[in-house]
């Protein structure tokens, strides 16, 4: 029987947190109350601290289950798969897949926990696992790619932070002339690198 109760509770716990994760990447942290969570997973609001410190450390566990997600999906991506089997992958597929409008459950982490509504000392492990997930999706980027001239990479550092800059400004405005611009510049500036790395 406990084993059974534990096995209920792992899958319980692993709930709450898929539901937070998905939550927490369409809404925003500050917009999703534990209530809710529990209530989206079937479950009481009164059961959450049996699973749970605080939202502080759901947030935490969301916020890497958000990075691994999106670490999966890269290589599972046809541009990893290319490189798998050592071909170049195309810079510009990719500029242009993370540019498409996401399902709000899927938004990227890097954006949704970019603004983490803590004051406690937690802060200091969320941005640890924030700044540990936004690292390994560019370093994911960096070595399928295997750009070719040291110049390569701080240009790719500037893609990369022009793609997390136009989501975020393009989830902020209604130009849809501006967005436009925005993205031609970007894909561009993907056109440019490739071809200056060949």
């Amino acid at each position: 029987m406990g084993r059974v109760s534990r096995a209920c509770a792992n899958e319980n716990r692993q709930r709450i947190l898929s539901v937070a994760c998905a939550m927490f990447r369409a809404r925003g942290i500050d917009k999703v109350s534990i209530a809710e969570i529990m209530n989206a997973a079937g479950l009481t609001t009164g059961g959450f601290y049996n699973h749970f410190s605080s939202k502080n450390a759901l947030i935490k566990e969301a916020a890497a289950m958000a990075f691994d997600q999106v670490g999966d999906a890269w290589r599972d991506s046809p541009a990893a798969l290319d490189a798998s089997v050592g071909r170049k992958p195309e810079l510009e597929a990719l500029v242009h897949g993370y540019l498409l409008d996401d399902i709000p459950e899927k938004r990227c982490p890097m954006l949704a926990f970019a603004s983490t509504p803590i004051s406690t000392e937690e802060l200091d492990e969320v941005r640890e696992v924030y700044g540990d997930g936004a690292y390994s999706i560019y370093e994911s980027v960096k070595t399928s790619y295997r750009l070719s001239r040291k110049e390569d990479d701080e240009d790719l550092l500037v893609l990369f932070s022009a793609l997390v800059g136009y989501k975020l400004i393009a989830e902020s405005i209604d130009d849809a002339e501006w967005k436009l611009a925005l993205r031609t510049a970007i894909i561009n500036a993907a056109k440019s690198l490739a071809s200056n790395s060949n």
